[in-house]
């Protein structure tokens, strides 16, 4: 038996929600299905695209900053983890860096930057 067999995620809720969620459940299966894609250039474009909606969809940023220190940890491991995979997915699709920015998107680039903001005290 795997440590990870052992993992129960539906035990607790995730800090940011739907996005954390994403991260813990639906990524591993986005990045597996675009290492076998035709053409990952197109499905990391896609996946760039569905999770800059997500993040866009409310103030994840204010609920981010929210957080008591603890889960703004788990929350904070979440955006850096999505972020690096989305250039990750984006270097092995070969995309250009300017291609991979927008892949990353104005709206995680927001929440990642909000993640790291001195002023919050985390």
């Amino acid at each position: 038996m795997h440590l990870t067999d052992s993992i129960d995620r539906r035990q607790r809720e995730r800090p940011l929600g739907l996005v954390s969620n994403f991260v813990a459940d639906e990524l591993p299966h986005c990045i597996a299905e675009i290492k076998r894609s035709e053409r990952p250039d197109k499905a990391v474009k896609a996946l760039g695209r569905s999770i800059n909606a997500m993040a866009a969809e409310k103030d994840h940023a204010a609920q981010l900053l929210s957080l008591p220190q603890s889960q703004f940890e788990i929350a904070k491991t979440d955006i850096r983890y999505l972020v690096n995979c989305a250039y990750q997915m984006s270097a092995f699709a070969g995309l250009h860096p300017l291609d991979a920015e927008l892949t990353v998107g104005e709206a995680l680039s927001r929440l990642a930057r909000s993640s790291c903001d001195p002023a919050t005290g985390h």
